[in-house]
């Protein structure tokens, strides 16, 4: 999802050049609106509630110090970029109080605009990362607490009781761990419930609702879904893949529907009266939770891993890798197995679903071979086994699936060469960077996309002067060019004619023709 920046400035063509750099840049912004002053800006805010406000400094009625002041007191989530010249610059100090990300010098060249939309865009998206992973902790902690008659802040609670209002409580219980895993050492332990968190989770659709499996002990996990959810999900066929992938017995429980929070306590204690043996010890649990509070999910690793992927950027995806297994030093022996099943969990998830060439990888054995390692170097040697094959295989699919991205490119600027029709948003089209994309189309036909683009327009264009009487400048515009001159440029170096000079050879060769 695009963030969304409104332009705020008194002159005009500053603000459509402004607006115009923003679009071009492709760098997952969105304009959402203008305002000629900061009073206009104020009113149009709570409309719109842009992520970020590119405000000049010099305004009538309202200049961009009192409205970086206004948003500092009123609006904490959207950041305030201030457009000043040099002559400004100490009076844009005064706006340092107020919070203000950073400073645009006038005049702006492209690339500058460009690299403070990454910046701000990089910023932005961490921190809401880090408030939703928040968010899940907060989450996680209440409903442990609940269900084990724990402690904890009913403030916290309320966003949690709002959000499983009328929810169906379910329970995952692990009837047996053996005989295929040794579970007499907690680490292996570990390894076993981290990767049972990350299958439900997957399978029952959890990850794409902001929702969790919730470890509250060494064997129990709880989570919640809406009526709507739980019809979707079978729990039998949940537990019989749960069972098939890791070879352990489980059992899934709908326990009951929760009409306000208190009743998890009631739910869960109603579970173990039924019949159930639960355990005092629920220290591995404990291991698993704090795990989960300061790393992040296999799915959230799949959405990190996968962004450079999808855009061509194999080189960023290949740094983000090595960055993650040196961190390796860093941590226990125990966490960087963790860590490391993570991680090729990922790329096989993303390998199958997103690319359609799965890795070798059988979760039982894998996870027997983690739990034999008997230092952070045999870890690392299993991590980066997977992760050749992966890139090899990667290779592979680019190599295939080149010509067809290739054919939805030119697709696609048959449909709008019309349009702008600029590279950014045929590789937009094709989930590929800008970059990537040209090289990529370079490679295949031999030409440039702007060269490509140019003969697509111009073949458009050869149509229309010979079978219809439409004006020239009209023309022009019909194939994408809004200044007829410009066109006329175009056509002129491409057929050593002009528009006018070709549309008479041909209509001389028709007449000719019928005599």
């Amino acid at each position: 999802m695009n963030s969304t920046v409104m332009v705020v400035d008194d002159e005009r063509v500053i603000r459509k050049t402004l607006v115009k750099m923003i679009e071009e840049a492709n760098g997952g912004w969105s304009v959402v609106g203008e305002a000629g002053n900061g009073e206009e800006a104020i009113q149009k805010m709570e409309e719109l509630s842009p992520d970020l406000i590119i405000t000049d400094i010099r305004m009538p009625r309202m200049n961009g110090i009192e409205l970086a002041k206004h948003v500092y007191e009123n609006k904490q989530d959207t950041r305030v970029v201030i457009l000043t010249a040099y002559k400004d610059f100490d009076y844009a100090q005064a706006a340092v109080k107020y919070k203000v990300t950073d400073f645009l010098l006038k005049p702006c060249p492209p690339d500058e605009v460009a690299e403070l939309l990454k910046l701000v865009r990089e910023e932005l998206l961490e921190q809401k990362a880090q408030a939703a992973k928040q968010e899940k902790i907060n989450e996680r902690m209440i409903i442990r607490s609940l269900c084990l008659r724990l402690p904890y802040d009913p403030q916290m609670a309320n966003a949690v009781e709002t959000k499983y209002a009328k929810a169906e409580f379910l329970l995952v219980k692990v009837t047996d761990f053996s005989p295929h895993f040794v579970v007499s050492k907690p680490d292996d332990l570990r390894l076993v419930q981290f990767s049972l968190i990350n299958i439900v989770e997957e399978l029952a659709g959890l990850d794409q609702s902001g929702k969790s499996l919730i470890p509250v002990e060494y064997d129990t996990f709880v989570f919640m879904l809406s009526r709507r959810e739980l019809n979707a999900v079978r729990l039998d066929e949940l537990q019989s893949k749960i069972e098939a992938l890791l070879e352990i017995s489980v059992s899934i429980h709908h326990v009951g529907e929760l009409s306000r929070l208190e009743d998890i306590t009631r739910l869960y204690s109603r579970f173990y009266k039924a019949g159930f043996d639960s355990s005092p010890d629920a220290a591995a649990s404990e291991d698993v939770a704090a795990y989960l509070k300061h790393n992040p999910t296999i799915q959230e690793l799949k959405a990190k891993l996968l962004a450079p992927l999808m855009v061509g950027e194999i080189a960023h995806f290949v740094a983000l890798v090595d960055d993650m297994i040196k961190k390796y030093e860093e941590h226990s022996l125990a966490t960087v197995k963790i860590e490391a099943y993570s991680l090729v969990y990922a790329l096989h998830s993303i390998s199958e679903k997103e690319f359609q060439f799965p890795l070798s990888f059988n979760m039982i054995e894998e996870i027997a071979t983690l739990n034999e390692s008997k230092n952070k170097e045999q870890v690392k040697e299993w991590v980066q086994r997977y992760l050749a094959d992966f890139q090899k295989r990667l290779e592979q699919w680019k190599a295939e699936r080149s010509e067809s991205i290739i054919d939805r490119v030119i697709d696609y600027m048959n449909q709008h060469y019309m349009e702008a029709c600029q590279l950014s948003d045929a590789a937009a089209s094709v989930y590929l960077s800008p970059k990537y994309l040209s090289e990529l189309f370079k490679k295949s036909t031999g030409e440039t996309f702007t060269s490509y683009l140019t003969k697509v327009r111009i073949k458009k264009a050869e149509l229309l002067l010979s079978n219809t009487k439409i004006k020239v400048t009209e023309i022009a515009r019909m194939v994408g060019y809004d200044d007829p001159n410009y066109f006329s440029t175009v056509f002129r170096k491409a057929l050593n004619c002009s528009p006018n000079h070709y549309r008479k050879q041909k209509q001389d060769i028709f007449k000719k023709r019928i005599d």
